[in-house]
């Protein structure tokens, strides 16, 4: 049935003070109260109105969208109010339809539904929208191939062919995406199936209020407010880390939730900063129930203590707080651990990287009068993203579904195996010595193949969060993975409870081999060119990336 788009407005600026606007109320908690994050609060601390003035506590931002219906999809430059205090310079995307416009909006969509849209770029450099975890041909991709410049609009027309999963868009121009995105360009594309249906009923769950989409990336924020991006060559060797947590949008959040099960989509919308997610409780961590991974819900829940999250990563869980008292708090806390990157900085210190950078690299909102630059945060630094308290309310019953879906299957006994090795030379990443170049198809598969695809990390490397374009794969195993992702494993394949499911990015860490099942099978006409690359921003611009073609026939492999 078609979502009316008034209801869905509705949806989510009626569950403010619950959901998404509740996280505006940090600003004001802050100054009325002395407690933090992680103290228990007693009723007579809790604000009477957590909310800052009503006229931002709908923000505009992240308002939900059907997008089953035709709708145009603007890349502008705009001044808005991310406080009361201060109006920020971002990129955002403007989605008009029926005569109302929405800014950076939950585009939410049912399988088999059509998705029609016009992206017209509006920004004085070149941009395309990519769906980000979609089943789609490649010319509705939204890869750099099909980048436009400013001026120009680009159609989109595709079936949604995939299961229910938290999805998300964001920008793939090459040599800019970095910048784009963390200039403000990213937001949730949700699908919905039956299985999905059949969840949301059991639990009561409603998109806004008890279903609570998360993204989570880091910025350097200056005095003024302004997003402040100024990328030297270090920073593009190992990406662009922030000086502080954003999470929807919002500094220092803060989400109000009531004695029930809720469900909680995460999303790493970050340039190149690794998370490793726990829902802390009086300095111990609370279990959760993972339910998806970046394409769909899995079998049955997976009990889980912590999380890693790769920048391009997506996590569904559900978070129980059917026995928590009202008053008490939680944090969603980034724990600390080894980021792996010392060797590098230090490689970094006496060999400063010479890369070329682009213009949309070094693209800065940071005002020219501005002489102090916020001091990032160590990747792997322990911080708090998001505080949560428990108010009064009905204190819901209903158990978690022992059995969520029943997951396609990939055989991939008989596979072929194919190797990425990925490193650096001359401070420029690389994947199997390649980098990526616009008209060379560095590999050929053929179509209705399965392959095994094995990344190999050299243990003087990095963490490479690797994306595929339009397929979904199986993670298999985790060999001679770091001790403090051993841990997580739940069996033999060294593989954690978020990763069990289907993906389209996958974390592989220094020293380790990491191996996932691909079914290259679809339904659309002609040979398609798909990507390859690292979900580290800077990484992917600066050229970890490369083509991958689907053929009819069978090709030689690279």
């Amino acid at each position: 049935m078609p979502i009316d788009p008034d209801k869905k407005r509705r949806r989510i600026i009626v569950g403010g003070s619950l959901t998404l606007a509740g996280l505006f109320g940090w600003h004001w908690y802050r100054r009325n109260s002395a407690s933090s994050p992680s103290d228990t609060l007693g009723p007579a601390a809790l604000p009477s109105d957590p909310l800052v003035p009503k006229r931002f506590a709908a923000n505009e931002l992240l308002e939900v969208v059907d997008a089953s219906q035709p709708f145009t999809i603007s890349a502008r430059r705009l001044d808005h109010a991310l406080s009361a205090e201060h109006r920020a310079s971002m990129l955002l995307y403007d989605v008009e339809q029926a005569g109302r416009n929405f800014l950076n909006p939950i585009l939410e969509i049912r399988r088999g539904q059509v998705l029609q849209a016009r992206f017209w770029n509006q920004l004085d450099e070149t941009s395309i929208v990519h769906w980000h975890g979609l089943t789609v041909d490649a010319n509705n991709d939204g890869n750099p191939h099909y980048a436009v410049r400013g001026g120009e609009i680009y159609p989109y027309r595709f079936p949604i062919q995939n299961r229910a999963a938290t999805c998300w868009y964001h920008p793939h121009p090459h040599g800019a995406a970095a910048s784009q995105i963390y200039r403000g360009l990213a937001s949730f594309l949700i699908v919905r199936d039956e299985d999905d249906d059949r969840l949301c009923k059991a639990l009561d769950l409603k998109l806004g209020v008890t279903d609570i989409p998360l993204l989570i990336q880091d910025r350097r924020i200056d005095h003024s407010g302004q997003f402040v991006r100024v990328a030297n060559g270090t920073d593009q060797f190992l990406g662009y880390l922030g000086a502080e947590i954003m999470v929807n949008y919002q500094r220092k959040p803060m989400l109000d939730v009531t004695p029930r099960v809720y469900r909680l989509r995460l999303l790493n919308g970050s340039s190149a900063r690794i998370f490793r997610l726990a829902f802390m409780q009086g300095g111990r961590p609370m279990a959760f129930q993972v339910i998806g991974t970046d394409n769909g819900l899995l079998e049955r829940p997976l009990a889980a203590k912590e999380a890693f999250l790769a920048p391009g990563e997506r996590l569904d869980i559900l978070l129980d707080l059917r026995e928590l008292a009202a008053g008490t708090s939680l944090t969603l806390r980034s724990l600390a651990f080894d980021a792996m990157r010392e060797p590098l900085a230090e490689l970094c210190r006496t060999s400063p990287p010479t890369a070329n950078m682009t213009h949309g690299q070094m693209n800065s909102t940071l005002d020219p009068n501005t002489s102090v630059t916020p001091k990032p945060i160590p990747d792997g630094a322990a911080m708090d993203l998001l505080a949560i308290r428990v108010l009064d309310g009905p204190r819901i019953s209903a158990g978690i579904p022992t059995r969520l879906s029943s997951p396609p299957t990939i055989d991939y006994r008989r596979a072929a195996i194919r190797t990425f090795e990925l490193d650096h030379h001359d401070m420029q990443w690389r994947i199997n010595g390649l980098r990526f170049d616009m008209v060379k198809t560095q590999v050929n598969v053929a179509l209705g193949s399965t392959e095994v695809w094995e990344f190999r990390n050299p243990p003087l490397g990095m963490p490479h969060p690797m994306h595929l374009h339009g397929f979904a794969f199986k993670p298999i195993e985790r060999v001679d993975s770091p001790a403090e992702v051993k841990r997580l494993a739940i069996d033999k394949s060294g593989l954690a409870a978020a990763e069990t499911g289907f993906k389209d990015t996958i974390l592989v860490w220094p020293g380790e081999r990491v191996r996932v099942a691909v079914k290259f099978d679809h339904d659309f006409p002609g040979e398609q060119v798909y990507m390859l690359h690292c979900h580290n921003l800077e990484h992917e611009d600066q050229g970890m990336m490369l083509n991958v073609r689907i053929v009819r026939e069978t090709a030689n492999r690279t």
